[in-house]
């Protein structure tokens, strides 16, 4: 997470974020949904009312199965899971830079 956190400071999207949450912090990894649970808690939404920006499978998977809304970001990392991924998540798309199509 920290990796990415990095990403956000260099894309200058830092300040858009009033709070990150990792997986070190609560205890899990993407493969359980505790970390968007946790983010939803924080925000004061329901599952069913938050969106989840992601790009692996297996966290797909996890947002999805606790009942959030997944929009999935294509990385070439995850090319083979591609058309599961299109057909699990309830957006998709082909860059983050795409985002403005959801609304």
């Amino acid at each position: 997470m920290i990796h990415k956190i990095l990403n956000f400071g260099k894309l200058n999207i830092i300040n858009f974020f009033e709070r990150i949450f990792t997986c070190t912090e609560i205890g899990a990894g993407k493969a359980q949904p505790d970390i968007y649970l946790a983010a939803a808690r924080y925000m004061g939404t329901l599952p069913k009312d938050t969106w989840v920006f992601e790009d692996a499978l297996y966290a797909i998977k996890s947002a999805k199965a606790a009942g959030l809304l997944v929009v999935a970001v294509y990385d070439e990392s995850f090319h083979e899971e591609r058309e599961e991924i299109r057909v699990i998540s309830d957006f998709y798309l082909d860059s983050l830079e795409d985002w403005e199509m959801i609304l």
